[in-house]
């Protein structure tokens, strides 16, 4: 110990309280959102109109061709675990998936698989993988993405499965059905 004044002195490192640990930055959330007619597509992948529809339109395939690509464009600002909702309509087992990424068998997405339906309903993107399009592998699939830009690939699979618009998030516990807001990005 080093005397500093008569009668006092000052700790030692060893003496030194610990310094307390870095707080961590609290999670920043992203919710960012895209209507489907705004991504480039390419035939047969087309826009059509719906009063329904946010924004009276959306967009389908009128074949089965596996050819047709709606592609998203998206800048992720953390690296973080993501979902994508979509607002579909998928009236029958006949028009109720896409493929995401490319046109594997692993990467469909069965849109609705549990509850297809005539009118507009919010589905977190699953993906069959290895499973089958009522239990798929990945329900929802976690895309693990570092910071910066990304597209989505979306391509149909099957003719008139409907799609309105995408919600990217990094609140994996997010859900547009029961969100208060209207469309927003969120950081």
């Amino acid at each position: 110990k080093e005397e500093k004044e008569k009668g006092t002195t000052e700790p030692s490192k060893a003496e030194a309280p610990p310094e307390a640990p870095p707080e961590s930055p609290e999670k920043k959330q992203f919710i960012y959102t895209i209507s489907a007619e705004e991504g480039k597509l390419s035939s047969p992948i087309a826009v059509n109109f719906d009063n329904t529809a946010v924004g009276g339109r959306y967009v389908y395939s009128a074949s089965s061709s596996g050819k047709g690509v709606a592609e998203y464009f998206i800048n992720i600002p953390y690296a973080d675990n993501y979902v994508i909702w979509a607002r579909v309509l998928a009236a029958d087992d006949g028009s109720n998936s896409f493929f995401i990424g490319d046109n594997s068998p692993e990467n469909v997405w069965d849109v609705l698989y549990e509850n297809q339906s005539a009118e507009w309903k919010w589905d977190r993107i699953s993906q069959r993988g290895k499973g089958s399009f009522d239990k798929p592998e990945f329900d929802p699939r976690i895309f693990s993405l570092n910071a910066g830009a990304y597209t989505l690939r979306i391509i149909s699979r099957e003719r008139n499965t409907f799609l309105d618009e995408l919600i990217i998030t990094n609140n994996l516990s997010y859900s547009p059905v029961t969100a208060t807001e209207g469309a927003k990005i969120c950081y």
